[in-house]
Order: C-alpha cells, then structure tokens, then sequence
C-alpha cells in the first residue's frame, strides 16, 4: 500500500528527528518502511544517505546520495549533502 503523500511527511520527519537523536538503528528501521511505502525517491535516499552516514558508512552514503541525484538532479538536499 502507498502512503499518503502527508504520512509520508510525517514518517519522513520522524525520521530525521531519529538520526539527529543518535538512534541510528530506530531511523534506519523507519527509513526502510519509508522505502517500502513511498518507493525509490530523491527525499528517501537523503535519508538514507544520511542514516549511513551517520553510522559512519561513507560508501553506502555517497552511493545513497548519487542515487538521490540521479532520481533528482535539482535535490538541494542531495547536492548540499
């Protein structure tokens, strides 16, 4: 089932409040569902890029990112990160 464009926002910022939290494993587990819900976007793949960043996984970052720029070339989010 999709999620609502306003769930999605929702879930979206939970998130973001997880990783600045330092709950790494709590915003990686609500990115996933976020993914599984909303598919393969731009703002998701920041997030996901930056939950691996926070855990310190650069690679899996720059790959999340590059893959937000490719879905979004205009992401300020993912060009700024």
């Amino acid at each position: 089932r999709r999620v609502r464009p306003s769930d999605a926002m929702a879930q979206y910022a939970v998130v973001r409040a997880l990783i600045a939290h330092g709950q790494h494993t709590r915003a990686e587990a609500e990115g996933q569902r976020l993914f599984a819900a909303r598919g393969d976007t731009a703002p998701v793949q920041v997030l996901i890029g930056r939950i691996a960043a926070a855990k310190g996984d650069v690679a899996a970052s720059r790959r999340a990112f590059e893959r937000a720029l490719a879905l979004d070339p205009d992401s300020l989010e993912a060009v700024s990160a």
